[in-house]
């Protein structure tokens, strides 16, 4: 069996006005979360779907799905969740076939977060990519659950991705998952102390 780590994040900034930031905040507030980002951790990076056209890329689109290094913005939260799968490489392997896709700007809008109609928004397309969906999708087409996800929502938010997992035996070190990230240098704006 081999292990996939996941990073849950949340973006901050210097800046007085900034839209990532903002976005960040929105995204935490619907979802009820202290993450508005998840990422997989590749050897070269992190990969994941962001529209964050400013940042460093070390491979990919972007402004979607790309693999960027491990500092590429200021975080405001970062969580590392290690799953142990027998199906790590596949679900490796299939989030990379999407490098290059664009982001889906759609999962995060106010129309898909209050609508009441599960079912008028496909998160499954492979068109473009929200972090938590493409994450979502790589575990479910490697076929991790042994079975689709059965979800009665328009989409994925970060906390419902960490939720699949968190009453599964497969998410390991679970009692460390709070504490800050070993060997990782903390941006000046990284809050531990206060969750």
């Amino acid at each position: 069996m081999d292990r996939v780590i996941l990073q849950f994040s949340t973006y901050t900034s210097y800046r007085r006005w900034d839209y990532g930031r903002f976005a960040s905040s929105m995204i935490r507030k619907m979802a009820h979360s202290p993450f508005s980002h998840v990422d997989l951790v590749v050897g070269d990076g992190l990969l994941g779907a962001s529209n964050s056209p400013g940042a460093p890329v070390v491979r990919g689109n972007p402004a979607g799905v790309a693999v960027r290094p491990f500092d590429y913005q200021d975080f405001g939260i970062r969580r590392r969740a290690i799953i142990m799968t027998p199906v790590a490489e596949a679900i490796i392997m299939i989030a990379e076939s999407q490098l290059g896709k664009p982001f889906d700007s759609s999962a995060v809008s106010f129309k898909t977060f209050f609508n009441d109609e599960p079912f008028d928004r496909n998160w499954r397309d492979t068109g473009k990519w929200f972090c938590s969906e493409l994450m979502a999708w790589a575990f479910e087409q490697a076929d991790h659950w042994g079975r689709p996800l059965i979800w009665p929502k328009n989409r994925i938010t970060p906390t419902d991705f960490l939720l699949l997992f968190i009453m599964s035996p497969n998410f390991i070190d679970w009692e460390k998952f709070w504490e800050p990230l070993e060997g990782v240098t903390l941006g000046q704006r990284e809050r531990f102390a206060d969750l």
